[in-house]
């Protein structure tokens, strides 16, 4: 059973509905989500070589968000976790439960209080694989896997992209496993590096289990930039990144929540700067259209424009790669349905539900915060007067000044 995050970026929640399909008797599942069921031959977690083949069927149930903080329902993660272990108990099955959780939120920057709810998990479900995704925590908030004196909340297995890091464009992800997990006889990427011996008959692995996992040819000067870019973030004191980023966080968050045609995306509470989780520098919000009638936004690829070609800003228009949670966010998680067909019938881009996201840095000066925070304000107050000078493509949803389209 996998029980997913719903704020989960896509690389982490879609691997797992692509499992799905490997599984031909799939069906809805009773938690909500998805199912399959096939047989396979397969070694269960924490032993080692081949099983009997047995009867596997994998569920995919995705958990609500909690409408005050805006992250995890950690009740009801709990109480998921007990149900299974209530249904196991009474004679159900033996399960293998895994929980694919985001530290943060890469939409409104949201951040889980990781140690806690690892260990609300495991008090649940002792034998639970927790995992969590850091890639939007990374380089914002500690990132700690194995809390000291504290062994409930000792995470299994961490996703990290270092790419995000100054300095990390073109350096390789690192997933972070216990040992105890690379437990599967067949690594998951067969290839070069890592065959012990070769016949014409059968092979075999090598048994190294980090090695056996790295086929082909390595990124070295990707390996070599990631670990220059951690060595980078080490020198830096503890707790400096979060505190300068929340203030600067803070202070965009009082402009921006006081202007009456900027909407910032998230629990209204947070949005104003009141208390609640911690948070990375990333805000998300939309800009209503000029004239005041009440439910038109502006384009979130028209204001990216804007605020790219009037102020050199650089922002991103769309969903962040985090559909079901922006889908929540905007409040049209009803209309979701609608929204594919309508898509699917017409693969115009333009038609995407999405808002527009900046992010405050540690390294920006206060000087670039209050360009921002300015640039943001200028065109929730008249980037609707320019419209006239901007077309879109339909297909891409790009949006473009007319003296710089392509001729159609």
């Amino acid at each position: 059973v996998v029980l997913a995050d719903a704020v989960l970026h896509h690389s982490s929640s879609l691997p797992f509905r692509e499992l799905l399909p490997q599984f031909p008797l799939a069906s809805p599942a009773a938690l909500g989500g998805f199912r399959g069921s096939a047989w396979r031959q397969a070694s269960p977690l924490g032993g080692s070589g081949e099983a009997p083949a047995t009867s596997v069927e994998v569920e995919l149930s995705t958990l609500p968000i909690d409408e005050t903080t805006g992250l995890l329902d950690e009740a009801e993660l709990h109480a998921r976790l007990s149900a299974l272990r209530a249904w196991r108990d009474l004679g159900g099955g033996e399960l293998v439960v895994i929980c694919v959780l985001a530290a943060a939120s890469n939409v409104t920057g949201l951040c889980a209080d990781v140690p806690r709810v690892t260990a609300r998990a495991r008090g649940a479900w002792p034998s639970a694989v927790v995992c969590w995704d850091f890639a939007a925590a990374l380089g914002h908030r500690p990132c700690d896997l194995n809390p000291p004196g504290d062994a409930l909340a000792a995470v299994d297995a961490a996703f990290f992209s270092p790419h995000k890091l100054w300095g990390g464009p073109g350096s390789v992800g690192v997933l972070a496993v216990k040992k105890r997990l690379l437990c599967n006889a067949v690594p998951a990427v067969p290839g070069g590096g890592v065959v012990f011996y070769v016949s014409e008959g059968g092979h075999s692995y090598i048994q190294n289990s980090e090695e056996r996992e790295e086929a082909g040819t390595p990124n070295i000067v990707g390996c070599i930039r990631a670990g220059l870019v951690f060595h980078l973030l080490g020198q830096i004191p503890a707790g400096a990144i979060p505190d300068r980023e929340e203030r600067m966080l803070q202070r965009a968050l009082d402009a921006w929540g006081a202007h009456p045609k900027i909407d910032v995306l998230g629990p209204g509470a947070l949005a104003a700067g009141g208390a609640g989780p911690a948070r990375t520098g990333v805000v998300s919000f939309m800009v209503r259209y000029g004239n005041d009638s009440p439910g038109l936004y502006l384009h979130y690829n028209y204001v990216a424009a804007l605020l790219n070609d009037l102020f050199g800003v650089q922002a991103r228009g769309g969903c962040a790669c985090a559909g079901p949670y922006a889908q929540w966010l905007l409040g049209i998680e009803g209309l979701s349905e609608e929204f594919e067909r309508c898509l699917k019938r017409t693969a115009q881009e333009v038609l995407r539900p999405g808002f527009v996201r900046v992010g405050v840095h540690w390294a920006m000066s206060d000087e670039d915060v209050d360009a921002l925070i300015a640039a943001v304000q200028w065109v929730a107050d008249h980037g609707w007067r320019l419209l006239a000078a901007y077309t879109f493509d339909r297909e891409t949803g790009e949006w473009l000044h007319r003296l710089d389209a392509p001729e159609r």
